[in-house]
């Protein structure tokens, strides 16, 4: 029987348990990325050394490789390069203009408010003087945003006039096309979903908390499945997820939603084409019983996915691991072999402090009886492991 030929995009820590259960799934796995220390790299069969935000450098090596399917997890700035590709090459996925919506927050956000989808209000700035303008109109707090970055790169919280300007520089630093998004802040509970869309359809939807860093950066450092509040949430916020989705026009993809409950209801901050990071495949596939990487396999290549009708798994908690200072890596305490590490550098290496997502260095998994008892297991290991971290 003839393996099924994948290409990932993206090399990254969150690519790599997607690549790792590719090639134990018996496909023909192709990894394509820029050179560089990246994890994904190590472990590839076939390595292919190119931008993943070349559409059309991703599509030459498709067409080289004959794939019969393209994906990626936990980054949104190839995602435009696979809707590239699954539309001249008539594979199963999100398209190219869906997927830039789904990756431009900027498109995304006049998207919703075109479909009446629950967001929040919006503003798109191309300069300081502006941006200061806008901030006022929308009002304090206001959230500040790079349009075209991901793993919450270039997102802080204004509270007040003072605040703008630095949030305003953080923005700018990583926008890739110039201009920002000032949107009003929304105060209520974050938490997040991975929304499996087979063909139009949502098909299942799959709550989770989150954890996040306080403001004015808003990093998520973990997730617990199931939600404490699910049998509460996840009617209202199926609708507005389907209405996401179809305003959007996403296919064939386990989307990542981003959250926040409000008085008003569960509104929609963010949806991506593509499955989450920060542990969100182990903790809702665990709590579901379902491997979200198996699945999102399935969809790239156009196979009926198996996905069961209720959860059927254990509660399940992840936190990432980091560091408080910057320095040199000289280990770490012994871990609990209960629980589920992954230490993401090897000793004596550079680390840094932990100021957005990427800095991490590694994360740590809990199962338990109910998703409070993991989640204050999860969290008590990481805050050990932080105060026990060797760095010189």
């Amino acid at each position: 029987m003839t393996k099924k030929r994948i290409l990932i995009l993206g090399a990254g820590t969150y690519q790599t348990r997607l690549i790792q259960y590719a090639s134990s799934a018996g496909y023909e796995v192709h990894v394509a990325s820029i050179p560089g220390p990246y994890p994904g790299i190590e472990i590839a069969d076939n390595f292919h050394s190119v931008d993943t935000t070349d559409s059309e450098g991703i599509l030459q090596l498709a067409i080289e490789l004959q794939i019969d399917g393209i994906l990626t997890t936990g980054s949104d700035v190839c995602v435009p390069s696979i809707g590239h590709v699954v539309d001249k090459l008539g594979l199963p996925g999100t398209g190219y203009k869906a997927s830039l919506r789904s990756m431009d927050k900027r498109k995304m956000k006049q998207s919703f408010h075109d479909h009446a989808v629950p967001s929040p209000l919006f503003e798109v700035v191309t300069s300081k003087e502006e941006a200061a303008s806008a901030a006022t109109r929308i009002g304090f707090p206001c959230a500040i945003k790079a349009p075209d970055s991901s793993g919450s790169r270039g997102v802080s919280k204004a509270n007040d006039e003072s605040m703008v300007m630095a949030a305003v520089d953080d923005a700018f630093e990583v926008s890739r096309c110039g201009e920002i998004v000032i949107e009003s802040w929304i105060e209520g509970e974050e938490f997040g979903a991975q929304a499996i869309v087979v063909g139009s359809e949502l098909r299942c939807l799959m709550l989770h908390s989150d954890t996040v860093t306080d403001p004015p950066r808003r990093i998520p450092i973990g997730h617990g499945s199931p939600h404490p509040k699910e049998n509460e949430l996840i009617g209202p916020t199926t609708n507005a997820v389907e209405a996401a989705v179809k305003a959007l026009g996403i296919k064939d993809a386990i989307c990542n939603v981003d959250l926040i409950l409000t008085d008003k209801g569960p509104m929609i901050l963010e949806i991506g084409a593509r499955m989450g990071g920060t542990c969100i495949p182990e903790v809702c596939g665990t709590w579901w019983d379902v491997n979200l990487y198996g699945i999102a396999l399935d969809l790239a290549t156009g196979t009926e996915p198996q996905i069961p009708d209720a959860p059927m798994g254990e509660p399940c908690a992840a936190h990432l691991l980091w560091s408080e200072k910057n320095g040199i890596f000289r280990g770490h305490s012994e871990l609990d072999e209960h629980l589920q590490w992954a230490i993401d550098i090897k000793e004596g290496a550079q680390i840094y402090k932990f100021t957005s997502g990427n800095l991490r260095i590694g994360d740590v998994i809990v199962t338990a009886n109910t998703v409070e008892e993991a989640e204050e297991r999860v969290n008590y290991a990481a805050s050990t492991f932080r105060g026990e971290l060797n760095v010189e």
